[in-house]
């Protein structure tokens, strides 16, 4: 879908999110609010919320999600990223890779996995990425996760099951 952006019309995918249930489906993991989020990122979506706001729950899952000033500078431009590991379709234990090298270069490592822990190893040069000082930091939380120095080729990220990891890279 990344190519799409641009070409075909300006957003690929308009979603929505919810923060605690939809209807009287049972509530979701504050984790797969998470997820759902990275995916409507990656897809390049403009973002719409389908929460009952009446609930605590999903008024304070709003303020950590949809009150974060990095997520609402994201979603006011949106782009797609590109895939980089695209499930392959032959089981639900899917685990994706998808990348973004702009201004500031993104990577979300997606696992569907209900029983593994999805850890991949990226080289620096298959990102585009020049040689040099990185800090990948949690999108989200702007937590350090790891630092990248010079002369490291390839850094690794591990993604437990049932969840995503979505990163920035800050150069240093």
């Amino acid at each position: 879908m990344w190519w799409q952006q641009g070409t075909l019309w300006p957003y690929t995918n308009l979603d929505v999110i919810v923060m605690q249930h939809f209807q009287h489906n049972p509530d979701l993991r504050e984790q797969e609010v998470r997820v759902r989020l990275y995916a409507m990122m990656v897809m390049g979506s403009l973002l719409g919320d389908g929460s009952d706001f009446r609930q605590p729950l999903a008024c304070q899952r709003a303020r950590t999600f949809l009150d974060n000033p990095l997520v609402c500078s994201w979603f006011s431009h949106p782009q797609a990223f590109t895939p980089i590991k695209w499930a392959d379709g032959r089981n639900m234990d899917q685990q994706m890779i998808f990348y973004r090298k702009s201004d500031t270069a993104m990577l979300a490592q997606f696992n569907f996995s209900d029983n593994a822990t999805f850890t991949h190893t990226f080289f620096l040069r298959d990102l585009g990425l020049t040689p040099g000082k990185y800090d990948l930091v949690d999108f989200l939380s702007d937590k350090l996760l790891q630092t990248i120095i010079p002369g490291q080729t390839s850094f690794s990220l591990s993604v437990p099951e049932d969840d995503a990891v979505m990163v920035r890279f800050v150069p240093r």
